[in-house]
């Protein structure tokens, strides 16, 4: 009889073990319904994007609204804790709260788009600004007008915050604004607010990093994605390392970077600063980060040290995963690498790809012909094609652009190889091209063979045969053995 119970009560058991896992799983994650309504945005498309971590803030993707024709978007999004999302749309930038089972309708700007000098500036920079919500008790609304308020008092007591460093100036900003927003009992308003006057204390009253440093080491793992926590952070450890091995005393430091010694960099950055936990090893790599870009280290030594955060060194995944993505940074178009695979339209509508192999290196320039310097580049490609064509394949990726201003161009002006079109932009992200015209030089299966390749004007010839030279001399010599 026992045995028998048993039996019929197992599919039960199936049942709650399900239901439970469901509802574990949920709690994880939970959706928020994110909307827009504007007729002007009708047919447009809004990517949201968050960074992966605080020290190389890679762009990964959030989630996207689109428009329908009479300017409404509407989107689930699946987010486990509050999470920060901006949005590059015409000439702004937005920022955005997304918080778990909290559905928000966006209030949108009114529709600026890029000029066409916006559009080709590579330094061009955006309007910043948080968005608001049509609902009115909600952490973005908080945060908006936490910023209006502070921009409002600094900019009233600027000349005693920034001429002066008056601390009496600052603890009356700090004063009210502590009366204007008491404790919300917010976690991400709270760190938000408290960071946010901290920084603005540390600018004014020029402190040393010391001074507060552990003040940003308090603030839990799970806000270090907040904005500012982002801007603090970078404020108080940007560059560090190379200010602290220029100091007369600094030598032992820069030895241990230089011999590969993780545990060395991380006592340091523990006793120099008064850290302790997940921190310690978040400012570690963010001044491993820092040096690798400075040129004052072995690279190679910072790329180990690296790698032995990945694999055994940093137990916390944040940290592990923060460190991944340094080590993707620092692997990406090296010499050596594969490079990614670029698939776009030519002339006549046909997909062509960048990775086929013909036995050839392949030179792949990214150019904008509404550029006057892009085009005198574009002209001495045939001088290139012309000496080097039997060795070397050339790739040219127009930014988007008129097409018939396009066509027009390549066929006066004879340039020679494959002409491509990035209409989306997307190769030119992947690439992360910051400037035009720029170029790469992989071989035949696609692979890095020069870290910074010149453009055609600026010495790609001279570049090129020499690298020619000692690979056929290395081919020729392992060929006599």
């Amino acid at each position: 009889m026992w045995w028998k119970k048993r039996k019929r009560s197992k599919p039960m058991r199936t049942v709650f073990l399900f239901i439970f896992l469901f509802f574990a799983f949920s709690d994880c994650i939970s959706g928020a319904v994110v909307s827009a309504a504007s007729s002007e945005y009708s047919g447009k498309r809004m990517h949201f994007y968050h960074h992966a971590d605080p020290i190389t803030q890679a762009s990964e993707t959030g989630f996207l609204l689109q428009f329908d024709n009479k300017g409404n978007a509407t989107t689930n999004v699946a987010v486990k804790s509050t999470t920060c999302f901006y949005c590059d749309f015409g000439i702004y930038r937005g920022s955005v709260f997304i918080e778990p089972g909290k559905n928000i309708k966006i209030n949108l700007p009114p529709l600026r788009e890029k000029s066409f000098a916006d559009q080709k500036n590579p330094y061009f920079e955006p309007v910043y600004f948080w968005f608001t919500v049509a609902e009115e008790e909600n952490l973005n609304n908080l945060i908006s007008s936490f910023n209006n308020q502070i921009n409002q008092l600094t900019n009233k007591y600027f000349n005693q915050l920034y001429i002066r460093n008056s601390k009496a100036a600052f603890d009356s900003i700090a004063g009210q604004i502590n009366r204007y927003f008491p404790d919300k009992n917010i976690e991400a308003f709270e760190v938000y607010k408290a960071l946010s006057l901290k920084l603005l204390e540390a600018d004014a009253l020029r402190l040393k990093t010391e001074q507060y440093a552990s003040v940003i080491g308090d603030i839990p793992l799970a806000q270090w994605q907040n904005p500012a926590f982002e801007s603090i952070f970078e404020k108080a450890f940007e560059n560090r390392l190379s200010f602290a091995t220029h100091k007369v005393d600094g030598n032992e430091l820069k030895k241990a970077v230089n011999n590969s010694d993780l545990s060395f960099v991380k006592s340091y950055v523990a006793e120099k600063f008064h850290l302790k936990g997940d921190f310690v090893q978040l400012v570690t790599l963010k001044l491993l980060y820092d040096g690798y870009y400075s040129g004052n280290f072995s690279k190679s030594a910072i790329e180990k040290m690296m790698q032995l955060a990945v694999t055994s060194e940093m137990n916390n995944a944040a940290i592990t995963n923060t460190a991944k993505n340094i080590l993707t940074k620092f692997l990406f178009l090296k010499k050596g690498t594969e490079a990614p695979e670029v698939c776009l339209k030519s002339f006549k509508n046909n997909e062509l790809c960048t990775a086929g192999n013909h036995g050839k290196y392949k030179y792949i320039v990214f150019a904008d012909v509404d550029m006057a310097v892009c085009r005198e580049q574009l002209k001495y490609l045939s001088a290139i094609d012309k000496k080097f064509g039997k060795y070397l394949e050339i790739y040219v990726i127009f930014r988007n652009a008129d097409m018939s201003d396009i066509k027009t161009f390549v066929v006066d002006k004879q340039v020679p190889g494959t002409i491509l079109i990035d209409s989306s932009g997307d190769a030119a992200h992947i690439y992360k091209i910051r400037s035009f015209p720029a170029a790469f030089l992989l071989n035949e299966n696609h692979f890095v063979q020069i870290e910074a390749a010149k453009t055609p004007l600026n010495g790609f010839e001279q570049q090129f045969g020499l690298f020619l030279r000692n690979e056929l001399f290395q081919r020729q010599r392992n060929q006599s053995r």
